[in-house]
């Protein structure tokens, strides 16, 4: 019997471990990231908003306008924000609190953007024991309900621009006959994603808030995993998909055929979280050693190349050499 001597399958798996993926990594990008890190959590946040609803009511239109907070200007939005993440976990503190917040003119095609960023460090969410961390990750759903000033600018509750707009539509009768009934055109109103009455749609409207992050409510652990050697990273994914703020849906029956147009003032939400190499999600908690990184991914090779090394020789050693020549 040919003999393969333990020091070459010790390479040999050392090898195979170095050069093959644990998992394909993810490299969609996202409008929501929380990376964790021994230092805290550091959290960007981007989200393009899209409206159409000036299309079918001109009252409806966004004003243009840019803006900054940093620094001292944040200190108010800081506040706000750690309230509504020590909602969600009491020990939470905030600090680097960044926003940014654009809203273009309405184009030919009375289409409107607006864009924001939001950055920030959150730490005091993580406890540690025997140099294993959990960080609670439940934070992550926080919604903040209260105004936002940018300057001359509401950047947050952004409904109350559309309020008179609001009023104007629900205030016009949502069945239409057109041609003695041969042509019908009702009107339906949705606020968050949710069938409104027309005299419930301008408050609801009014009420909206945009920084609003209640759908990650989901557990990490339900979200879509995968690593990436390259980053040294263990990532978890989540795509919530398209999030209605405000729909008017106009449908169209004519000879027994509908056909509906949509307007709309939405975004696509797409979150990921992400942890140093080997960090496992159980709910909400990410469970890490925090080190990470190439001395952490390495010292798992050495372990695991040194176990196998151990149990070749030993194999060798003790069932081999006891079977006769």
């Amino acid at each position: 019997m040919v003999r393969v001597p333990a020091l070459m399958i010790f390479f040999v798996v050392l090898l195979l471990i170095l050069t093959v993926p644990l998992a394909k990594a993810d490299t969609q990008s996202s409008d929501f990231a929380a990376h964790v890190t021994s230092d805290g959590i550091h959290v960007s946040v981007s989200l393009e908003i899209v409206q159409n609803l000036t299309d079918i009511q001109a009252n409806m239109t966004l004003p243009s306008f840019q803006g900054i907070l940093v620094g001292a200007n944040a200190s108010e939005l800081e506040t706000s924000l750690e309230a509504a993440i020590r909602s969600k976990v009491s020990s939470a503190s905030l600090n680097q609190v960044e926003f940014q917040e654009a809203v273009s003119p309405l184009s030919n095609s009375n289409t409107q953007y607006l864009n924001l960023t939001l950055s920030y460090n959150i730490a005091g969410v993580e406890t540690s024991e025997y140099g294993i961390a959990h960080v609670d990750m439940s934070w992550k759903s926080w919604a903040l309900s209260s105004a936002v000033a940018l300057g001359a600018f509401e950047a947050n509750k952004i409904g109350g621009y559309m309020l008179a707009g609001a009023e104007q539509i629900a205030s016009q009768p949502q069945t239409i006959s057109i041609n003695n009934g041969a042509i019908i055109i009702r009107t339906t109103f949705e606020v968050s994603a949710k069938l409104v009455e027309p005299s419930s749609f301008p408050h609801s409207v009014q009420s909206l808030s945009v920084l609003n992050f209640s759908r990650l409510s989901t557990p990490v652990s339900s979200w879509d995993w995968s690593s990436d050697l390259a980053s040294n990273s263990a990532i978890w994914s989540f795509n919530v998909g398209r999030v209605h703020l405000v729909d008017i849906y106009q449908t169209t029956v004519e000879s027994g055929n509908a056909t509906r147009q949509d307007y709309t003032l939405s975004y696509s939400l797409r979150a990921k979280v992400t942890a140093p190499w080997g960090s496992s999600a159980q709910e909400d908690t990410i469970i890490s050693s925090l080190q990470g990184g190439p001395e952490g991914l390495m010292a798992d090779i050495i372990l695991v190349a040194v176990a196998i090394g151990a149990g070749s020789f030993l194999y060798e050693k003790r069932i081999l050499h006891s079977r006769p020549e």
